[in-house]
């Protein structure tokens, strides 16, 4: 062979003379693609078919392109000698036959920057599903500073150990989040389970019978044998529809009843507690003092001060008898007018309480007297009920009933100082004792978290 331009001989170390190639003149591909050559081991690899060194020959035939850039490419291939003996070269000549060499290192060049821009959008996706995953507040405090920077590192350890730790503060911080204690809403005509004056609850009871037509069932076959021991409550299917409900009050139903009276909400607990306002109605009725006992957070007590009437919306529970199934630091003590005797209709399980009196949604009550509990003593909050005549329009109560404030007081404070020599012997279930612990026209603490 002739002289390489960098003073070499082209052929084979054992000296044989390279062999002419048949078609030289199909090798200006790797001339055409300068760059390739910095790709070193592709460029030669595919043409080991025919010897790579038969490529530095035929650039020394053409003297327009001798010694420009091409003398440094011949010098790549050339320690790219050794790999040649290898059978590599002819496991990769199969697929290099096709004639797709070319195309091979411009499809590495050319899909190298779309895979670029994916990379690029995926933090937009990430930072857009953020604002969903913060908003479910346990991940909030995690989630406010940097957390598109910990969301594409989460596949790192770092990132893990920082966001266990600041849930901590938020659970602390929790409590100072919840809303204060407030008066109850006023409930509008749909929400409240007082019917406008002269209406009969008929939609309501039909609404029972159908939509609870199994548990209706179920204690209307219980209550007909109370009904049929009292003539006196008696009343057709109308008042056996009321006893049905008023029984299902209750139960453990009533509870969540009382909440979302207390709270205004509408639903299907309206037209059930309308029902048992009219069965309660028809019971016995209980004029004198009733007691409960509950314990007051310092806010509530708060809310109390200068108040001088509360107006409950949800049924008020209360005890013609102390009992020592009620706890608490505050003795709750409420002059009763329309208050009613459950003892017929009380349930059997845990859900019963001896010489239980309820007072109807809607009921006032004025503030005689209030004391929070300090050392041994016990606090102490006297209430009046208030009849509709003795509020005047804009809500306030009238001021000529003081002879009933005071004879009201003295029955009441009586009464607080002979429960404690009471035998307090009068049951109450214990799925029943929280439902003795509202105050009247105060929202209960489970809907201040809602």
């Amino acid at each position: 062979g002739r002289p390489r331009p960098g003073g070499r001989t082209g052929g084979h170390r054992d000296g044989r003379a390279a062999p002419e190639p048949a078609g030289p003149v199909e090798a200006p591909p790797p001339v055409a693609p300068a760059e390739q050559t910095l790709s070193a081991p592709q460029v030669p690899v595919p043409a080991p078919a025919v010897p790579a060194l038969s490529v530095a020959p035929e650039w020394a035939e053409q003297p327009p392109e001798p010694a420009p850039v091409q003398v440094p490419a011949a010098t790549v291939p050339v320690p790219a000698v050794p790999p040649q003996p290898v059978p590599v070269p002819p496991q990769l000549a199969p697929p290099v036959q096709p004639t797709t060499p070319v195309p091979l290192p411009v499809a590495p060049s050319v899909p190298v920057p779309p895979p670029l821009a994916p990379s690029a959008l995926s933090p937009v996706e990430l930072t857009t599903d953020l604002p969903a995953v913060d908003t479910p507040a346990p991940a909030s405090p995690a989630g406010t500073g940097r957390p598109a920077g910990n969301v594409m590192s989460g596949p790192a350890p770092a990132p893990s150990v920082p966001q266990p730790e600041e849930p901590g503060p938020a659970t602390a911080a929790e409590p100072a989040q919840r809303p204060r204690p407030r008066l109850q809403p006023v409930p509008d005509r749909a929400a409240s389970a007082l019917l406008a004056p002269g209406r009969a609850p008929t939609e309501e009871r039909a609404w029972l019978r159908r939509t609870l037509s199994r548990e209706y069932d179920l204690v209307a076959t219980t209550v007909s044998r109370v009904l049929a021991q009292h003539p006196v409550l008696q009343g057709g299917d109308d008042a056996l529809t009321d006893a049905v409900a008023l029984r299902l009050y209750l139960s453990a139903k009533g509870r969540a009843i009382d909440a979302a009276l207390r709270a205004a909400r509408k639903g299907p607990h309206v037209p059930l507690a309308r029902c048992a306002v009219a069965g309660l109605t028809r019971l016995p009725s209980h004029r004198g003092p009733t007691w409960t006992a509950t314990t007051l957070t310092g806010d509530r007590w708060a809310l109390l001060a200068g108040r001088t009437m509360l107006t409950e919306w949800g049924f008020l529970n209360a005890l013609t008898e102390p009992s020592a199934d009620l706890t608490g630091d505050t003795d709750v003590l409420i002059w009763a007018m329309t208050a009613r005797r459950t003892a017929l209709l009380e349930p059997d399980d845990g859900d019963h309480a001896d010489n239980r009196v309820l007072f109807l949604p809607g009921t006032s009550f004025k503030v005689l007297e209030r004391a929070e509990p300090s050392g041994g003593r016990r606090g102490r909050l006297l209430l009046r009920e208030v009849s509709p005549n003795e509020i005047n329009p804009d809500g306030r109560v009238q001021d000529n009933r003081a002879s009933f404030d005071d004879l009201a007081t003295r029955s009441l404070t009586g009464y607080a100082t002979r429960r404690d020599d009471a035998d307090q012997a009068a049951r109450v279930g214990e799925s029943a004792r929280e439902r003795f612990r509202a105050v009247p026209g105060l929202s209960e603490p489970t809907e201040e978290n809602r």
